[in-house]
């Protein structure tokens, strides 16, 4: 018995590893920081989580707010800029606070990128 619980529990360790392993290179290859800005390379949210059956809410939210908080650590004052799908520009504009600078380019000031470092992160005051 004993063997078996060391065993589901390395396991577990080692799925969580695995985890780690994967967000951390998602993550290094979704934001190229700038010295001005963070760049998001995709805001993307999976098939099963889109529309009126998605499971998850404020995916793209916490997406964009996470790059805000690093553009704020890393000098960019919290300004992000991100390619946005023409038919969801406007959404962004609603939801995110986004300014349209043409074409697909959309970019998130100073302003935007403080209420929604506040938003996301409770604990965390842009």
């Amino acid at each position: 018995m004993t063997t078996l619980l060391h065993r589901k529990s390395n396991t577990k360790l080692l799925l969580l590893r695995l985890f780690f392993v994967v967000i951390v290179f998602i993550l290094a290859n979704l934001f190229t920081i700038r010295p001005d800005h963070v760049f998001i390379h995709l805001i993307e949210n999976a098939p099963f989580n889109r529309g009126k059956e998605k499971i998850y809410e404020g995916v793209p939210g916490n997406l964009v707010a996470f790059a805000c908080k690093l553009s704020f650590q890393r000098g960019g004052d919290g300004f992000v800029s991100f390619e946005a799908k023409t038919k969801l520009i406007n959404h962004y504009v609603k939801t995110l606070g986004a300014h349209h600078f043409g074409g697909h380019l959309m970019v998130i000031d100073n302003v935007s990128a403080k209420k929604l470092v506040n938003k996301y992160f409770k604990n965390h005051t842009a």
